[in-house]
């Protein structure tokens, strides 16, 4: 049987600790055990880390996943989504998805949007804050975009429900895009091009987004947190 201590117990083992060539002072361990608790909760405080799955899902039939991660460490923050999907239409389609983006002290700091379809390259788009706003790059080609500051992007919309925001910074998009609030917790962010998206949240995480595109409709739906 465990023994069990009464809430008056204290340690009564003690670490020796020199002073000097004088002599030597007794030291309590259960000071000693504090400060490493201590010690170890500043660096989970320092570090911490989000993590969410999502299956794809298309006419009710799982396609693919997405892979969520967010890591904060001091002033930065790093994003990053993993997504494939697999469909069959008139061809079979595999789309492979790697996106970035760094913040540093809540400001956006670089993004990257990677995409391939079947193997080959499809979209490489990034953006760097230069100081003065960004400079964004669509497949090679360079443009500024002065006196822009982002501060909240598309990839903060799986872990921070927006709630105090109005618009959002579309990625692969490279711009900057309305967001509309539907219901609680139920907003709609609708693109240049015509294609939307649904994001429905629960504590502060988004826990379904409904895709609406020309090529077809499909549903993340979050499996694990």
């Amino acid at each position: 049987m465990q023994e069990q201590r009464t809430a008056g117990f204290v340690p009564t083992l003690l670490l020796r600790r020199r002073i000097g060539s004088g002599g030597i002072k007794m030291v309590p361990f259960c000071s000693a055990v504090l400060f490493f608790c201590l010690f170890l909760l500043s660096l989970c405080s320092a570090a911490q880390e989000q993590k969410l799955v999502y299956t794809i899902q298309r006419n009710g039939e799982k396609v693919g996943d997405l892979h969520f991660q967010k890591f904060k460490s001091g002033t930065k923050t790093t994003y990053h989504l993993q997504s494939e999907v697999n469909v069959k239409m008139l061809l079979s389609i595999c789309v492979k998805a790697q996106e970035q983006s760094v913040y540093e002290n809540e400001v956006l700091q670089s993004s990257v949007v990677l995409r391939q379809v079947n193997g080959k390259e499809k979209a490489n788009k990034q953006i760097h804050n230069n100081g003065k706003g960004l400079t964004v790059s669509d497949d090679g080609e360079k443009r500024e975009l002065k006196n822009y500051l982002v501060r909240y992007n598309s990839h903060c919309l799986y872990s921070t429900e927006p709630v105090y925001y109005t618009n959002v910074f579309a990625d692969n998009y490279q711009q900057f895009v309305p967001i509309q609030k539907v219901a609680d917790h139920h907003y709609r962010v609708t693109f240049p091009d015509g294609n939307s998206n649904d994001y429905f949240y629960e504590n502060g995480v988004c826990k379904k987004v409904k895709v609406k595109s020309r090529l077809f409709d499909a549903e993340f739906v979050l499996v694990s947190l």
